[in-house]
């Protein structure tokens, strides 16, 4: 829901309100109930075409993938705050994706395996992440602007990775705990026990 309506729009409050509906009925029959979200989501106003950009510095060859693609496209156009870049010479792409409004933080295969959680051989030489307002796409031609149906609103950064985790029971944690929703799971097994 959140990919088409911000918190407090009306489309966004009418499925929070029959949410908040089924689960009152659902801990009315004694379930216990672990609430999660995939992911964060944030208003995009910026794009930058990372493809182009590299192709415009005479980076030749560099393939920019996009993890968030997919073939629905109304809400975020596939567009998305993260992703990886496979070029011959990563230093000096790093280098002019690092003067681009938006860029964040660019990471080498190494260092955003370990710090992101991913599969070393399966992500770019490059992984650029975008500052919270910022999606990412690889040439204007390969993403239609007009199927979008309302603001782009995307995900895929650091600026979308706190979800809140929402149990019925209590579970022994303190706000130190790095927690996310892939523990959501063992909590409420924990919470059972």
């Amino acid at each position: 829901m959140q990919h088409a309506a911000a918190p407090g729009e009306e489309l966004s409050d009418r499925y929070l309100i029959r949410l908040d509906e089924l689960v009152g009925a659902y801990l009315d029959a004694g379930w216990r109930l672990g609430l999660v979200a995939d992911h964060g989501m944030n208003a995009k106003a910026n794009v930058r075409y990372l493809g182009e950009i590299l192709d415009q510095a005479g980076i030749d060859g560099a393939r920019v993938v996009l993890p968030i693609t997919d073939p629905y496209v109304v809400h975020h156009a596939a567009l998305g705050s993260a992703c990886w870049i496979h070029v011959d010479d990563p230093d000096r792409a790093a280098a002019v994706l690092e003067q681009t409004d938006g860029v964040e933080e660019i990471l080498p295969r190494s260092e955003a395996a370990a710090a992101l959680s991913l599969p070393a051989d399966r992500i770019g030489d490059l992984v650029v992440l975008g500052d919270a307002a910022t999606v990412f796409g690889k040439r204007p031609p390969d993403h239609d602007l007009t199927a979008l149906r309302g603001p782009l609103r995307s995900h895929g950064g650091r600026h979308e990775q706190e979800v809140p985790i929402l149990l019925s029971s209590a579970v022994p944690w303190s706000p130190g705990d790095a927690l996310t929703n892939a523990d959501v799971h063992a909590l409420l097994i924990g919470a059972a026990a």
